[in-house]
């Protein structure tokens, strides 16, 4: 449905690709050691479905494994459609990989997700999530969570509720990718996605377990959160803003900083800073088992980019709290319209509505505080 998804039909990882980057940034971790010892770096696997390709995940579990004095500690991860997990679940749970399993609820709600057969995926998912559970419980309870999609057959609150009643866990929910819909599949899109489900329309009993499971997955109070910390004067992005204070100059948008959290590597050889982003915006390639990165080519890049809407942010109430990926803008350069932009009239409604929500819901500021970690 995505222009994404179609770009890399098909493909497959070589595993030369995948050794080239692990080199690069082995080489870059030896030369530079951490302060702390055995520093994480997660190491994850997506698709497509990756269990289609586990010969080469294991190739290259066993090539990170034979490195030695990275002072790193490696955490594998993957985000499965659960397809293959009975022939694969014990290779996953000897090397304790962490897993996203897809699933948008019961079987209605799932029914968006059929087999490259047309068949319905639910009872063949169900069947092999239990049987994982009762292998290795433990290991199930530690390092196994959901994904859900919201759509026009589930709700947040009944997802929620299926995850509690049926694993005991609560999922992670997203809405549908709405940037970079291919148009001949629009209509479908617009059809199957879901208007969010309004909180303060909510009855008392539904808002009350979304409030103990979910909070942080409805938008409005993921909205607050970070209108409260990022505006509050009691966040600082690092020790020198604690120490110097806060530098009114901040990177714009919502967009990481390249490298700053993740960086990418797609079938075909491109390098990008996360799996969300085009390819048309790819930083990096690898080439003949070459990595060329050109860091002052991808800041220049950056700028370039981030300059197109900088006369829209410098006006935007929002700026200090935005959290837009310019990548994520449909048709993106050649569109700039940011659907999060607010004057400052706006906004102060927005804050009204904020305080209200709070004043209604006191145990919301708790929760808040004691739970969430904005990174």
């Amino acid at each position: 449905m995505h222009d994404k998804a179609e770009s890399y039909k098909n493909e497959s990882l070589s595993f030369s690709d995948a050794k080239a980057l692990i080199d690069y940034l082995a080489s870059g971790w030896s030369s530079h050691m951490p302060h702390t010892p055995n520093q994480e770096v997660y190491i994850s696997f997506f698709g497509g479905e990756p269990l289609l390709n586990m010969r080469l995940i294991s190739k290259i579990v066993a090539y990170i494994e034979s490195l030695h004095s990275l002072n790193r500690r490696f955490v594998y991860s993957m985000t499965t459609n659960g397809w293959l997990l009975d022939k694969y679940q014990e290779y996953l749970v000897k090397k304790d990989f962490h897993l996203l399993i897809s699933l948008d609820g019961d079987k209605y709600s799932n029914s968006y997700r059929i087999s490259a057969g047309g068949t319905q995926t639910y009872d063949k998912l169900i069947k092999n999530i239990l049987y994982l559970r009762n292998n290795y419980p433990a290991y199930f309870e530690k390092r196994v969570l959901f994904n859900a999609v919201l759509h026009n057959r589930n709700s947040l609150s009944k997802v929620t509720q299926y995850f509690v009643d049926t694993f005991g866990k609560t999922p992670q929910v997203s809405p549908l990718a709405s940037s970079n819909v291919n148009p001949k599949y629009l209509d479908d899109f617009n059809r199957m996605k879901q208007t969010a489900e309004t909180f303060e329309k909510l009855d008392d009993k539904a808002k009350e377990a979304l409030i103990k499971q979910q909070f942080f997955n409805i938008p409005i109070i993921h909205d607050i959160v970070r209108d409260y910390f990022l505006n509050s004067g009691n966040v600082f992005r690092s020790y020198n803003e604690l120490v110097f204070g806060q530098d009114s100059r901040h990177f714009q948008t919502g967009t990481c900083t390249p490298f700053s959290k993740k960086v990418y590597l797609c079938t075909n050889g491109d390098i990008l800073a996360c799996e969300r982003i085009p390819s048309k915006f790819s930083i990096g390639r690898i080439v003949g088992g070459k990595v060329y990165l050109n860091n002052e080519e991808i800041a220049s890049r950056y700028n370039t980019w981030l300059g197109l809407l900088s006369k829209f942010c410098r006006s935007c109430a929002r700026s200090t709290t935005c959290n837009q990926c310019v990548f994520q803008i449909d048709d993106f350069p050649n569109n700039t319209a940011c659907s999060g932009y607010l004057t400052h009239e706006k906004y102060e409604e927005l804050r009204k509505q904020y305080f209200s929500i709070l004043g209604k819901h006191p145990e919301l500021y708790k929760l808040i505080f004691e739970n969430v970690i904005l990174t």
